[in-house]
């Protein structure tokens, strides 16, 4: 089987999800530590590629690169709700003033003592009121 070189910024998933970034930590320090265990928070290529063909427009009316935007979350996250699956949290980006909000997807690794990224994109505030909150750090 040939192996393709593939890119991010083509958008095209990353070979073998080799890759990962570390992009910030839930140190023992933080607010979030009350509901999220200490851990690093890392992003695999295929994750970014993920963003960026399912969110293209919405990144590009942003001005932002997928990696730019979940560093920006990562780093401003005011709100932890429940994610889709067990053990998965989002963080998000939450403004009232704003009708929608920037959110990050984290999954808990079982093995390792980190969180892997499976999704970052906007997403309506209405959408995600259906969500738990689990904590807020009101600022």
């Amino acid at each position: 089987m040939k192996k393709r070189n593939l890119k991010i910024n083509d958008g095209e998933k990353a070979q073998l999800d080799n890759k990962p970034l570390k992009i910030g930590r839930i140190t023992w320090k933080s607010w979030a530590n009350a509901v999220l265990p200490v851990g690093d928070i890392i992003v695999f290529e295929r994750e970014i590629a993920h963003t960026l063909n399912n969110h293209k427009k919405e990144l590009e009316t942003l001005g932002l690169s997928p990696l730019d935007f979940i560093k920006f979350v990562v780093q401003n996250f005011n709100e932890i709700r429940s994610g889709n699956q067990i053990d998965s949290f989002l963080l998000i980006v939450k403004n009232p003033d704003i009708s929608n909000t920037a959110i990050v997807e984290l999954k808990k690794d079982k093995k390792s003592k980190f969180y892997k990224i499976k999704s970052a994109h906007p997403m309506n505030n209405m959408a995600l009121n259906k969500k738990t909150l689990l904590c807020a750090n009101v600022r």
